[in-house]
């Protein structure tokens, strides 16, 4: 049976999510992931680079295919661009690497509920800084 819209869009920001993690994990160098070797590290960057790109491709096909898909993934093409050529305020870096992406799921979620997004916002930067501390310790 297919998926309902809601549990479509609910997949679709999953596997954006997803992506973002092999790539993430490509860039920093991160071996494990959820005490696991990370793909690229298993596998080989090319391997997930590309399984990262698929997951990418599979999510825009659930997602709507609106502005603000297109503003999620430049903010976090931008922020991980930026990671790499130094930058340094991690804020930044983690409000668009993740923070804004769990906006956006709010805003599918929830259209039009400010208090809603805002929580999301400051939930990634959360999130953020809970996955960079543990990049930290490993």
């Amino acid at each position: 049976r297919p998926f309902s819209g809601d549990a479509r869009t609910a997949l679709g920001v999953e596997l954006l999510h997803a992506a973002s993690l092999l790539h993430d994990d490509i860039i920093d160098g991160d071996r494990l992931r959820r005490g696991l070797p990370a793909l690229w590290a298993a596998e080989g960057v090319p391997a997930a680079l590309l399984a990262g790109d698929w997951l990418l491709a599979e999510a825009v096909a659930r997602l709507p295919g609106d502005a603000r898909l297109a503003k999620v993934l430049r903010a976090m093409s931008a922020a991980e661009l930026a990671h790499l050529a130094g930058g340094d305020d991690a804020s930044r870096y983690a409000r668009g690497k993740t923070a804004e992406l769990f906006a956006y799921a709010a805003s599918l979620a929830r259209p039009g509920d400010e208090a809603l997004r805002d929580r999301a916002l400051r939930f990634g930067l959360a999130f953020q800084a809970a996955d960079d501390a543990d990049d930290a310790d490993g």
